[in-house]
């Protein structure tokens, strides 16, 4: 059935639900996992939807065929729903809050651990700015649509690899900050040279994946962070405003990138490094130490619930 009003009442409720699933990550970490294992439930969660963007990526060019595109995807996505409906009946470690109003402007009213959370959410969204402009960006350079969706898919490998890492970090060490500024900078260098490097296919898939562990291998820790960062409050509320600023600050993006792109000539990943840089320069200044002072109430909060597994609000 050929319908644009059916596929765009389709595409309304699939990215609904998507929505949805995005801001779950955390709470299916507090809910069903012990403190122990937060952090790695965190990163698979949060990484899945970028496993699948990037599979969607590579996927289209070697089927061909629209129709056939979306009858994989749609089954794949009730093989998942059928395995969870199967897989989630275990009871939960713990009920989840009751949120309160009050509490939450309350929250709002903390304007540091606000503005670390639309920070996130703007990496976050350059993230999502870059999968969805691949075609877009790289035609400028040659390249056609098989080889910007291994670039997508390098991306999200990179994105996963350093997830995994990250939770390796944080488990042995017991601290955030340490992944958190090797991502930081590692995402800064690696955005800027993959735009110099962007006419060697071989050497920007490398520059890719790195930039990969740095920009999308950030997301867990941005999650874990901003939940404790919220604390006392349901672990949906940051996440939800983490998730849904990502989602604005995407198209925020990507028409700026698109017009930088046709009207100047150069590579939309100029301004994709613009808006790494933008993010996260002032993400790792606000989770930094403050001088003098030793660590911040921030930083002492996150270690002191890897270590106890515990919330407790910062003085």
């Amino acid at each position: 059935m050929k319908s644009f009003a059916f596929a765009l009442t389709a595409q309304f409720f699939l990215a609904l639900v998507n929505s949805m699933a995005l801001v779950a990550s955390a709470t299916v970490a507090e809910v069903w996992f012990p403190p122990s294992e937060m952090v790695l439930s965190t990163t698979f969660t949060s990484l899945a939807n970028f496993m699948g963007v990037g599979i969607g990526l590579v996927m289209p060019p070697y089927v061909g065929n629209v129709e056939i595109t979306l009858m994989v995807e749609a089954g794949f996505g009730v093989i998942f729903l059928v395995a969870y409906i199967f897989l989630a009946r275990k009871d939960p470690v713990r009920s989840p809050h009751a949120i309160a109003c009050s509490d939450i402007s309350a929250f709002l009213l903390r304007w540091r651990e606000t503005i670390v959370l639309l920070m996130c959410g703007s990496s976050i969204g350059t993230s999502y700015t870059l999968i969805g402009l691949f075609q877009q960006i790289l035609s400028l350079n040659n390249y056609d649509s098989v080889q910007a969706g291994w670039a997508g898919l390098v991306l999200v490998a990179g994105g996963v690899t350093g997830g995994l890492i990250a939770t390796v970090i944080v488990a042995k060490y017991h601290t955030f900050l340490l992944p958190l500024r090797i991502y930081i900078v590692l995402a800064i260098i690696a955005a800027v040279l993959q735009c110099v490097f962007l006419d060697i296919y071989s050497l920007y898939l490398v520059l890719d994946f790195l930039f990969g562990i740095g920009l999308v291998g950030f997301v867990p820790l941005a999650v874990r962070m901003g939940v404790i960062a919220a604390s006392p409050l349901d672990e949906s509320i940051p996440t939800n405003l983490m998730f849904t600023s990502a989602q604005v600050f995407s198209l925020i993006y990507t028409y700026p990138i698109i017009y930088f792109q046709q009207g100047k000539g150069w590579s939309g990943l100029w301004g994709i490094a613009l808006c790494t840089v933008l993010g996260f320069v002032p993400l790792f200044w606000f989770c930094d130490v403050k001088r003098g002072e030793g660590k911040s109430a921030n930083v002492k909060l996150v270690e002191e619930e890897i270590v106890t597994g515990n919330h407790v609000l910062a003085d």
